[in-house]
């Protein structure tokens, strides 16, 4: 998502304190040069602060010994006394989110860095962060930083979740139990519907659908419950807030609904055709979109799944009023 800069590093320390923009980059500045900030301009520092400028002699200055050895008496004589105490965690978890997150960091400088993150050690993080933030790049066309939620730090990097710094692992595959579920009733009617309209039939059960329906219906079983496993984990994730998966399923709806707008011959063919528009959906303001490992082709299928239990996508027309 976003590169650790010396704009980036500005921008996490500024919030954790009552300093202007232009305070935290003389603060930061006045560490690695002698002579004060008064030399750069205060439109530089405007750019340096959005990661939109280099100033080289800054990057050189961050790597000289001397600078090393006298930088975590520096941060704990004037850097962290204008840290709020309770802004303290957050900024070391966004911090952390934003190394980790780096896709332009090796590993072996993420260790090094994210060694010592903690509050104990906090002179220590922050200046080690910041020499190295400020010997890289900083001007970046764009370059975004993790966005608090609630209590936790939540960010999306490289397709993969992070939750304060440590990524989210993908969500556990549900299977589907052998018994249909309560929660599975309404769409596994409306795919039952469908079979039997295929088939011009009156209807179908369970227990007497074709072979070939049913190896269909179990398809349609694990797709809803890989899109469930997505839910539950965004549930676990974002405390009972389910504002990202909502997000996915009205975008994933807007996205189908004129294809399940159109006449069909019959309620099957409405399904492949509404299921193959969803499987073609890739972006939206869902942070789940940059999931691919977590949004497949099963789990945008599904989500059609959940829209049908939700009663707003219905595969087989009874009347003018039904999608």
């Amino acid at each position: 998502m976003g590169n650790l800069s010396f704009g980036t590093y500005s921008k996490i320390l500024k919030n954790a304190t009552s300093l202007s923009n232009v305070a935290i980059v003389d603060l930061l500045v006045n560490s690695l040069i002698n002579h004060g900030s008064g030399s750069i301009d205060l439109s530089d520092k405007h750019k340096l602060f959005n990661s939109n400028h280099n100033i080289q002699y800054l990057k050189d200055a961050a790597s000289k010994i001397g600078v090393n050895n006298n930088i975590k008496d520096y941060f704990i004589s004037k850097v962290i006394p204008e840290i709020s105490i309770l802004k303290i965690n957050e900024t070391i978890e966004l911090l952390k989110a934003l190394i980790i997150g780096d896709p332009t960091i090796v590993e072996s400088d993420k260790n090094v860095l994210l060694r010592d993150s903690d509050r104990e050690h906090l002179s220590e993080f922050l200046s080690k962060v910041f020499l190295f933030a400020a010997t890289r790049e900083n001007k970046l066309k764009d370059n975004k930083l993790p966005v608090p939620l609630s209590s936790n730090i939540i960010m999306i990097s490289n397709g993969k979740i992070y939750l304060n710094g440590q990524e989210v692992l993908l969500p556990d595959k549900l299977i589907p139990p052998t018994n249909i579920e309560d929660e599975e009733s309404i769409y596994i009617t409306e795919l039952l519907k469908t079979y039997a309209e295929k088939q011009k039939v009156k209807s179908f059960t369970i227990d007497n659908l074709p072979p070939k329906y049913k190896d269909d219906l179990n398809r349609h079983r694990q797709d809803y419950f890989s899109a469930e496993a997505v839910h539950r984990k965004v549930r676990e994730i974002y405390a009972n807030d389910e504002n990202q998966f909502t997000l996915l399923k009205n975008e994933t709806y807007d996205g189908v609904i004129d294809t399940a707008s159109m006449i069909y011959c019959n309620g099957y063919e409405k399904l492949l055709n509404v299921l193959s528009q969803a499987v073609r959906l890739n972006h939206g303001k869902s942070l789940l979109w940059q999931l691919p490992e977590w949004i497949s082709s099963s789990e945008k299928k599904g989500i059609c799944h959940i829209l049908v239990n939700d009663k707003r996508l219905t595969w087989v027309v009874n009347d003018e009023e039904n999608i």
